[in-house]
């Protein structure tokens, strides 16, 4: 008589409610209630017997099935604030929650006034400011629908008038987020600065390069002579008339690093040509591409490199061509013109020509000339060739500003030893490195030994707490040190943060420099609210002119400015580049980048962040750098365009795909822990759901690097497979011979299962099924057997 007294009273029902070919508000109305009549007619299916028909993978950390709930208090008469009970008066208390069932629950209670809401979240997930401005949002979101009920779900409103304006407008001044207006960018180019600059301070020094010395005075005169050279070149007919060189015609430079690579860029900026940077390490094939590619007419070499350099149509130039005119010429060209077009990796397989424009590099110098103050006088670091874009922080601010520019040649660069031993005998003012490369260096010296005297940026890849981390356990550091953000595509870097401060993630990449625009999109060019991950698009004096001879390209990546004509501050017909970079804007206004988004891969069904395992390596004392990449045995891809009943099969005797996990481990005495794959592995089992943990972990000394200093992915899949480690697990597990000798019936039948759900030939009595490759959905079928 009891049992209808005596437990849950309600029950729960998942929904699902489809959002694709972004319907109208008026269109998802019965849409959804079609939803919810559907799913009253089994309302009377308790919650626990759909979860164990359908056998999600379980995860104690959340509920299964759903993360968020709605509850809606209806009821007639039940939400009054009194209670009339037959003669008994009673007044609802609200009971104080204190823990929260799921991820963020809704709750609505209807009343006389309208519809009163509450959230209640996880303490684990959200912050309070956060569920704030999701209230917030919510509110603008149904103020929007009421005014528009016709308009399509995504143009209806999140951001409040208040946080647009905030994004867009100039008009809150310094409290805005968009307030890097500067001064207008003179019409001058980047030469110019430098001349300026000798003008004033003629007799200082302005390159070191091991014992030789040159001032401003004479680097001028030898940047002049050679670009006299090559005008004269041009009026002699020496060149293609297709690429005239006082028009804007393309030099490639192709040097060592020395005080000549320097005296080539000026001169060729001083000719009134865009300078090509070639690294002499590319291979020979690639070089050529490059050339072709870019209409190149003459290249500026080294004797020892011409012959392996030579092309059909280029003319080649090895002297430095010191004999001539040394006033400074006279060329016919503006800001807009081109400075120099720097090749990048393509996702075609072909590299693609960035073009930046004189005026985009003044405007970047200027703003990083103010950013750190420089003074005449300050010493600066070269350690990047010219083919990436790196090394032109230190370059063209040293220039411009008076300082002294010390070109490193590459073996000091990479030797943290020989490195600590030039900064002893000649301290650098300014330091610019990828993270990556500061990592490695000081594994073999200490901190303080690399830093500069007035800063230190990072820049070109992410950067990693630990890094992050030691930098901040050395206390009050003599230098600033900055976190620099920003693609080629818009001149060098685009944002900056100070990272002194003890406090926020190592993502913060800070705010755009000035005359430059941030703008976090979604996928349909909306504005993303405060905290919500969307794509980096950049815009303003920076953005590149697009990529050379990819007129398709350049018409994807730099699309249409969305603001133009909107706002004030957005110049009609203007571009934004899409930077397929992934990032949220924190409640100050600073852009926090969070990764790829195209670094996504799937895997048994499951949907994987990559760089999300990676930063969960990296934070484990010890390992100095780690990336994950998606390893598949050939074939796969081919399997998988098969049959559908074949995939099918293919898919429940478990794909031989796997994560695999490279890293460089610390062996430095500062390193905490004795860091092994094994160690690490059951670290991510901590850290991670089980399908996040990678199959394999394998130590490499060192992780394959691309000449801008970034990862190397395609190369990282083949340096792992020739390490000893990164053996494949499931044919590695098939030539050893099984762990343990089966003394049961049991076990044998155990064996049998396990060696036909994992295509093993023998598994041994102590194996475990998981380092044998097996996940849960092989689990289950064993389970089944």
């Amino acid at each position: 008589e009891v049992e209808g007294l005596i437990g849950f009273f309600v029950n729960t029902l998942v929904m699902r409610s489809d959002l694709s070919d972004n319907p109208t508000f008026l269109d998802l109305l019965p849409a959804v209630r079609q939803v919810c009549l559907q799913a009253y007619l089994h309302q009377d299916v308790p919650f626990e017997k759909v979860v164990e028909e359908i056998e999600p993978e379980r995860d104690l950390s959340r509920s299964p099935l759903f993360q968020v709930m709605l509850v809606l208090q209806n009821t007639p008469g039940a939400n009054s604030s009194v209670w009339d009970l037959a003669g008994v008066e009673a007044t609802p208390l609200e009971a104080e929650r204190t823990t929260s069932k799921f991820d963020l629950t809704l709750f609505v209670v209807e009343r006389e006034q309208g519809l009163d809401c509450a959230l209640e979240y996880s303490t684990d997930l959200f912050e309070a400011e956060t569920m704030r401005r999701m209230l917030s949002h919510f509110q603008t979101l149904l103020e929007g629908i009421v005014d528009n009920p016709q308009a399509r779900l995504s143009d209806l409103p999140l951001l409040t008038p208040q946080e647009r304006e905030r994004v867009l407008s100039s008009s809150w001044g310094a409290r805005a987020w968009h307030a890097t207006g500067s001064d207008a960018i003179q019409d001058v180019c980047l030469h110019h600065l430098f001349e300026q600059q000798v003008e004033r301070t003629p007799d200082t020094t302005a390159l070191v390069f091991e014992e030789e010395v040159v001032t401003y005075a004479d680097l001028n005169r030898r940047a002049n002579q050679l670009a006299h050279a090559l005008q004269r070149l041009s009026s002699a007919g020496g060149l293609p008339t297709a690429c005239p060189m006082i028009a804007g015609g393309v030099v490639g430079i192709c040097m060592l690093r020395s005080i000549q690579m320097i005296v080539a860029l000026l001169a060729v900026l001083k000719a009134g040509a865009t300078y090509l940077p070639l690294d002499p390490a590319f291979p020979q094939q690639r070089l050529a591409y490059m050339m072709q590619d870019a209409q190149v007419s003459v290249l500026l070499t080294q004797s020892d490199l011409a012959e392996r350099l030579a092309t059909d149509g280029v003319t080649i130039i090895t002297e430095s061509k010191n004999g001539g005119t040394q006033d400074n010429p006279s060329s016919v060209i503006a800001g807009d013109q081109l400075a120099y077009i720097i090749y990048t990796s393509g996702s075609t397989g072909k590299p693609k020509g960035v073009m930046i424009r004189h005026s985009s590099v003044v405007n970047y110098t200027t703003a990083m000339c103010q950013l750190l103050g420089t003074k005449p006088g300050w010493q600066y670091a070269l350690v990047s060739t010219l083919s990436a874009d790196l090394g032109n922080t230190a370059l063209f601010c040293a220039l411009a500003s008076g300082g002294c520019v010390q070109v490193l040649d590459a073996e000091v660069v990479t030797d943290a030893q020989a490195l600590s031993a030039w900064f002893e005998q000649h301290p650098v003012d300014v330091l610019k490195l990828v993270p990556s490369h500061l990592s490695a260096l000081l594994t073999g010296v200490p901190a303080e030994h690399l830093l500069p005297g007035q800063a230190l940026l990072l820049g070109g890849e992410a950067l990693p707490a630990s890094l992050l981390m030691r930098l901040r356990a050395l206390g009050t550091m003599r230098c600033k040190v900055y976190n620099h953000y920003g693609p080629t595509e818009t001149t060098i870097g685009a944002l900056v943060h100070a990272l002194n401060q003890l406090d926020g993630p190592a993502g913060v990449v800070g705010r755009p420099l000035a005359n430059t625009e941030v703008y976090l999109l979604e996928s349909r060019m909306q504005l993303a609210p405060t905290g919500v991950p969307a794509e980096v698009y950049l815009g303003g004096a920076g953005l590149g002119r697009g990529y050379m001879q990819r007129p398709e390209m350049t018409a994807e990546y730099f699309v249409p400015h969305p603001f133009a004509g909107m706002e004030p501050d957005a110049a009609a017909g203007a571009r934004l580049y899409r930077t397929g970079d992934l990032a949220r804007y924190r409640s100050d206004g600073t852009v926090e980048y969070l990764g790829r988004v195209d670094q996504q891969v799937k895997l048994r069904g499951y949907r994987i962040e990559l760089g999300e395992i990676e930063a969960t390596l990296r934070a484990y004392p010890g390992v100095q750098e780690a990336v994950v990449v998606l390893h598949e045995e050939p074939g796969v891809a081919a399997r998988r365009d098969s049959a559908r009943q074949e995939s099918r099969s293919y898919e429940q005797h478990g794909a031989r795909s796997y994560l695999m996990a490279c890293v460089v481990l610390a062996t430095s005495p500062q390193s905490l822990h004795v860091t092994t794959t094994s160690t690490l592995q059951s670290y991510l089992r901590e850290q991670l759901p089980a399908y996040m943990v990678p199959t394999l972990v394998v130590e490499l000394e060192s992780l394959p690097l691309l000449a801008n200093g970034k990862v190397d992915r395609r190369a990282l899949l083949s340096s792992a497979a020739t390490n000893e480690a990164a053996a494949d697990p499931w044919s590695k597990a098939e030539s050893s011979v099984a762990q343990g000798i089966l003394t049961t019936a049991l076990q044998e039948l155990l064996s049998q299962i396990w060696q036909d759900v994992l295509r093993l030939s023998q598994v041994g009595s102590d194996e475990n099924f998981f380092e044998l490759g097996g996940h849960s959905l092989l689990a289950t079928q064993v389970v089944s057997r």
